[in-house]
């Protein structure tokens, strides 16, 4: 039952390493790509994080979302006010 047991640990740490990972990459492309549709699904990615126990991870995806979707969103329209 052992083995059993770590595989489960295995797979859960490999399941939050990607949500992690995949909660600072909707943050960071908010800057530059759809910055409502990925700063919230980083905001949400960070929720989760946040509800698995990864606690600082959580909070600081949850921070970087909603900045870097505000900033995303002010990138667009500048460039969108220079460009017509």
């Amino acid at each position: 039952m052992d083995s059993g047991e770590a595989n489960v640990n295995t797979t859960n740490e490999k399941s939050s390493t990607g949500l992690i990972s995949a909660g600072y990459i909707c943050a960071f492309l908010a800057l530059l790509i759809v910055p409502p549709f990925l700063g919230l699904a980083g905001l949400i990615i960070g929720i989760v994080n946040l509800t698995k126990g990864n606690t600082g991870h959580g909070i600081t995806q949850i921070i970087l979302s909603a900045v870097c979707a505000i900033i995303g969103m002010q990138i667009g329209a500048a460039v969108s006010t220079a460009l017509f």
